[in-house]
């Protein structure tokens, strides 16, 4: 069952659009519901397989022009968010990346609680 595999087209040094789950953790971090990702990489969730979620606490929240999932995230988790882009990359470009100063705080107030 490959839940996860190959694109048949290889995503390297590509920015796409995804589009953002109305009331996802994820929209509420980026404060819109239209993103723009640069990828490299070449494998991705099978879309097939999707329904094999419904109804758990894993949700798909992000995807682009075709359908394909992008960004997941587990519900009631203070930090829990998977994506098919590497938001590191944007310090390549001298920015900070609204997902990784996300999880810093969470971090970081998680640090302080315990």
């Amino acid at each position: 069952m490959p839940v996860v595999s190959g694109l048949s087209c290889k995503l390297y040094e590509v920015q796409n659009k995804i589009h953002l789950t109305a009331g996802s953790f994820v929209e509420s971090i980026y404060k819109q519901d239209q993103i723009a990702e640069e990828y490299n990489c070449g494998y991705g969730v099978n879309p097939i397989y999707l329904s094999l979620f419904d109804g758990s606490d894993l949700a798909f929240t992000g995807f682009d022009e075709d359908y394909d999932p992008k960004i997941l995230e587990i519900k009631n988790n203070d930090f829990f968010v998977g994506t098919a882009f590497q938001p590191k990359r944007s310090a390549l470009a001298g920015h900070s990346h609204p997902l990784i100063r996300q999880f810093i705080k969470c971090a970081a107030r998680l640090n302080h609680e315990g």
